[in-house]
């Protein structure tokens, strides 16, 4: 893999945790639970904790 690729690659992983984290904000402010929220974002516990301190 060239490096071009795997920059390209990181780019392409962070695009997708900026998306979960979007649909995660949605789905809090939606009050849907927590748990429900983990699962279908594979976010982790620490990780939605520290979006809901942003919302």
């Amino acid at each position: 893999m060239s490096i071009a690729e795997k920059i390209r690659m990181e780019g392409m992983e962070e695009g997708k945790k900026e998306e979960k984290i979007i649909v995660a904000k949605k789905l809090l402010q939606l009050k849907v639970d927590e748990k429900q929220i983990m699962e279908a974002t594979e976010l982790t516990a620490e990780e939605l904790e520290q979006i809901k301190k942003e919302l």
